[in-house]
């Protein structure tokens, strides 16, 4: 198999991302270009890509220098974050504001608006340990027993992610960072393709300096943008949980997102 290296030429782009947002899937959409190859959280040591570079990240310099390592293979890489800290051990949420200021990247900022399901979609991944966005993740998952879910914990994420989602999008804006507002929403549908979503795709091409999508990219992100490719969890997955309508009804909201229609 001929791996693809980084073209030297080619814009650097970060994928700074919520989990379960839909940005493995969105990786593989932007892999498609042929002036992309973008890896799979080269930082988060529990991925295939991290324990291949063995990271020891730790501070600041730790850091830098597993990026510079990184950018060697890659012009764009997927990074997952959460407001625990997310991928790193020690002072996470510091070095995940490291990452934006030295990468010197434009980065996609991906989260999304329905932030209740992201927080359930991210429990039910935890607790069937299916993390992947594929077809054979979704059949795992409806084979699962799971748990009832920790109230207070959702409460409590529920509370905190807007706050750190504007700390982070402040200090990009600050620091004079390109950055680009993406949606989870914006990309990916529940049960049909979600109107304008190549239109938001070119949208991020455009942003990334990059030339359109040819014919041939095109075809295989129409089907990566298909629901039955890349969507796991649904309402149907929802219910498998004992206590989901409690946390439907004490936690659901219009801004925060509810789990059923």
């Amino acid at each position: 198999m001929t791996t693809r290296i980084a073209p030297r030429s080619a814009s650097r782009l970060l994928i700074f991302s919520l989990p379960r947002t839909g940005s493995s899937s969105l990786l593989k959409i932007l892999n498609c270009h042929p002036r992309i190859v973008c890896g799979f959280e080269p930082l988060n040591p529990s991925t295939r890509l991290g324990r291949k570079f063995r990271f020891a990240i730790r501070d600041e310099a730790a850091l830098e220098r597993a990026l510079a390592e990184v950018w060697k293979l890659y012009n764009g890489i997927k990074h997952v974050w959460n407001c625990n800290g997310l991928p790193f051990e020690h002072d996470g949420a510091r070095l995940n504001h490291h990452l934006l200021e030295v990468a010197g990247a434009r980065v996609l900022f991906l989260r999304r608006r329905n932030i209740l399901r992201r927080i359930v979609s991210g429990e039910i991944s935890r607790q069937s340990g299916q993390w992947s966005s594929d077809v054979l993740a979704r059949r795992k998952i409806r084979r699962s027993n799971f748990e009832p879910i920790d109230i207070g914990g959702v409460q409590n994420q529920l509370e905190r992610e807007s706050a750190a989602i504007e700390t982070y999008r402040e200090s990009m804006i600050h620091a004079r960072i390109p950055f680009f507002d993406l949606w989870y929403e914006d990309l990916f549908g529940e049960w049909d393709p979600v109107e304008g979503a190549e239109e938001k795709l070119d949208q991020i091409i455009e942003f990334l300096a990059l030339p359109p999508f040819d014919a041939r990219a095109r075809a295989r992100v129409r089907r990566l943008l298909d629901p039955l490719h890349g969507r796991v969890n649904s309402e149907a997955s929802y219910e498998r949980i004992p206590n989901i309508r409690e946390v439907e009804r004490l936690l659901g909201a219009d801004d925060t997102g509810r789990l059923f229609s």
